[in-house]
């Protein structure tokens, strides 16, 4: 009898294991950023979703407001799956208004992930919350805060399409005066 019901257990266990993998939240990188007063600091955290899920969108908000700016690079993130673990960053910039006073604050943001079509099962889908992140405002820097990727600019279709035409003509061109200089 005691067979059986640790069998049963140790099968349950395992049976959890699978059915409540699916989103998971990472801490942020870096923690703790260091900003003098008008700077700019930028910090990542990372969404992770099984190989089983669906389509899931995801949201994230400040708990307690600070009196820095803090903006998501990207707001819904869709995570579409692959076939595998999918790791999605998301990137954030924080920046000290040129009027604070030294000191530190500290907040908390919470990851909201619903499936993308209304209706769809997913695993365990909810709200991450209590992911701290921290600023200090100094008026001297007594480290430098880790690298994190620059925003991506917004490339302009128009410009890179005149570009491009630029350079069709040039290569015209080039071909042309060789052609002419070769004739001679």
């Amino acid at each position: 009898m005691k067979l059986k019901i640790c069998m049963i257990l140790i099968i349950s266990l395992f049976i959890v294991n699978f059915v409540n993998a699916a989103i998971g939240v990472g801490y942020p990188f870096p923690s703790q950023l260091e900003l003098k007063p008008g700077e700019s600091g930028r910090f990542q955290f990372e969404i992770q979703a099984s190989p089983e899920e669906g389509p899931v969108t995801c949201n994230y908000n400040i708990e307690q407001q600070l009196p820095l700016t803090i903006e998501f690079d990207e707001q819904p993130i869709p995570i579409t799956p692959t076939g595998q673990t999918i790791r999605m960053p998301v990137y954030a910039t924080v920046t000290a208004p040129i009027d604070i006073e030294p000191g530190s604050s500290s907040t908390s943001f919470c990851v909201s992930c619903s499936p993308a079509i209304s209706g769809q099962p997913i695993g365990v889908v909810g709200s991450y919350c209590g992911i701290t992140f921290g600023v200090d405002v100094v008026g001297e820097r007594t480290r430098e805060n880790p690298y994190v990727p620059p925003k991506p600019s917004k490339t302009n279709t128009l410009v890179l399409t005149l570009m491009l035409i630029g350079i069709g003509i040039l290569i015209l061109l080039t071909i042309w005066i060789v052609r002419k200089i070769l004739k001679k």
